[in-house]
């Protein structure tokens, strides 16, 4: 991918991140909710915010175990940063994988004292953000049909479970993931 299409792609998903905090927020006692999109792993986000918090043990987040994985191999990267009550409460770093038509989310984290009112949501806000960004992708033509969560921990394969996936060994190049198909018509996600 030339440096201008990661451009164009990164702009599209703060446009995208944006309009579904938007339409999430008013679910939430403290309309705050913000979905951020980090320029690169340079940028403060990823250095300050997530560094700060896994000082602070709330977060197991390694800058040195995650960024250069993820700036290796990607197709088309995903990445995102929630931010509650002005806080931030966790990611989800992903990719776009063109040859297994597949958007995957490599390393995804919530912190362990988020507000309450994200109890049990951080899932399904990651999801919900991703998922309408493969309705824009869809709508120019790139093909997507799956949605994997790579590596998942022993301990949340049951609540993934529940929330529609299904484990497969072996999901690629021998990494095991979470799968499900992504069968949402793509105009019911991006209204």
């Amino acid at each position: 991918m030339s440096q201008d299409e990661l451009q164009s792609f990164l702009q599209i998903q703060e446009v995208t991140f944006s309009a579904v905090a938007g339409r999430l927020k008013v679910k939430y006692p403290h309309q705050s909710l913000r979905i951020v999109v980090p320029k690169d792993f340079h940028d403060p986000i990823i250095t300050d915010d997530l560094q700060c918090l896994k000082d602070r043990g709330v977060l197991q987040f390694n800058p040195g175990l995650k960024i250069f994985p993820m700036e290796i191999g990607c197709d088309h990267p995903v990445r995102l940063v929630i931010y509650y009550r002005e806080l931030p409460i966790g990611f989800a770093f992903g990719n776009v994988n063109y040859s297994n038509q597949t958007i995957e989310i490599l390393w995804m984290e919530k912190r362990n004292d988020a507000h309450e009112d994200l109890d049990h949501q951080f899932l399904g806000i990651v999801l919900d953000a991703y998922l309408t960004y493969v309705a824009v992708l869809l709508s120019t033509g790139i093909k997507i049909n799956k949605f994997a969560l790579v590596g998942p921990i022993h301990g949340v394969i049951a609540y993934y479970t529940q929330s529609g996936f299904a484990y497969e060994q072996n999901y690629l190049r021998q990494c095991d993931a979470m799968v499900r198909p992504i069968l949402i018509p793509a105009e019911s996600l991006v209204n």
